[in-house]
């Protein structure tokens, strides 16, 4: 499932509010990025955590400790010509709903 979020909240807590209330409108997970702290701090903190999705460590098998993944200039180097690719050679055949939140 893709959603299209184009608001622009004034503040984070009314952001990260719009997630929560996404999550539970599609029944999807969140997968956050956990170096940006205050989303994982804040959405459990709510009380909704059963809404993180945990990444396996491949050596043990079992849940990371924390939800999503860590993200740097570096992650986004490497990810960044597998969007473009998806979107060039893919994206004509993806169909989405879009609708406003607000």
């Amino acid at each position: 499932m893709v959603l299209v979020y184009r608001a622009r909240p004034a503040t984070q807590e009314e952001y990260l509010e719009d997630v929560i209330k996404a999550a539970q409108f599609f029944g999807a997970m969140i997968y956050p990025e956990y170096n940006v702290e205050y989303v994982v701090e804040y959405i459990t903190k709510r009380g909704f955590a059963g809404y993180w999705l945990f990444d396996l460590d491949i050596r043990t098998g079992r849940p990371n400790v924390m939800p999503g993944r860590y993200t740097s200039i570096d992650t986004w180097q490497e990810a960044f010509p597998f969007i473009k690719d998806h979107i060039e050679f893919r994206g004509h055949k993806e169909c989405h709903d879009s609708f406003s939140m607000r």
